[in-house]
């Protein structure tokens, strides 16, 4: 099993977000994303966000140019 995306946050970050873990490693402080072959990866997480005017959200995720998407995320084949 290999890492996809490592993301790093404060300390209890878990507690503020609702939703699912699949296919995840979660610490106190960071989420990392795992990819099984022939599996599909992802994260159902999602967090309500106070209105404001402006909200940006970016990170960047780098797949390997033989990956095929066939649906909201990648597999292997």
């Amino acid at each position: 099993m290999s890492v996809l995306v490592h993301e790093t946050f404060e300390d209890g970050w878990q507690d503020s977000w609702k939703g699912q873990v699949h296919n995840a490693y979660v610490s106190g402080d960071s989420l990392r994303l795992m990819f099984r072959e022939g599996d599909h990866y992802g994260c159902a997480l999602y967090k309500e966000v106070p209105p404001s005017r402006h909200v940006k959200v970016s990170y960047m995720v780098r797949a390997l140019s033989n990956w095929n998407s066939h649906s909201t995320g990648k597999t292997l084949e």
